[in-house]
């Protein structure tokens, strides 16, 4: 008995040092990837809005956004500057920050129930 209990003060304090991420200060802003893949991106969103652009093409992709969680967020492309690109519209992505460092974010994004990958994003100072 002594045991159970010192197991329960031991996993309730381990619990309460967890990280626990304010992430409304990455809503919305203007955010460079860090990822080598995706150098070139900047990404721009409101509280509504993002939109996804290389500063060495005319692409552009515009999509919704909702705010699922405080750290977790859905979007879909509904507008896209080149025609090749239309197949995106209509995915929806989700996103979750997992990690902050000052103003540097790592993100899990998901496709389709499936992990696609981890990025790293700097928010640009507006």
């Amino acid at each position: 008995m002594k045991f159970l209990s010192f197991l329960i003060v031991i996993l309730a304090s381990a619990t309460s040092f967890a990280q626990h991420l304010d992430c409304s200060k990455f809503k919305t802003g203007q955010f460079r990837y860090l990822d080598k893949d995706y150098a070139d991106l900047l990404t721009i969103r409101t509280d509504s809005t993002q939109i996804d652009s290389y500063k060495t093409s005319t692409f552009k992709a515009t999509s919704h956004v909702k705010w699922l969680t405080n750290c977790r967020y859905e979007f879909e492309y509904y507008k896209v500057s080149d025609a090749k690109f239309k197949p995106l519209i209509g995915t929806k992505y989700i996103v979750e920050i997992t990690k902050i460092n000052g103003d540097t974010i790592v993100c899990q994004k998901v496709i389709n129930d499936a992990l696609q990958d981890s990025m790293l994003l700097v928010k640009l100072k507006e």
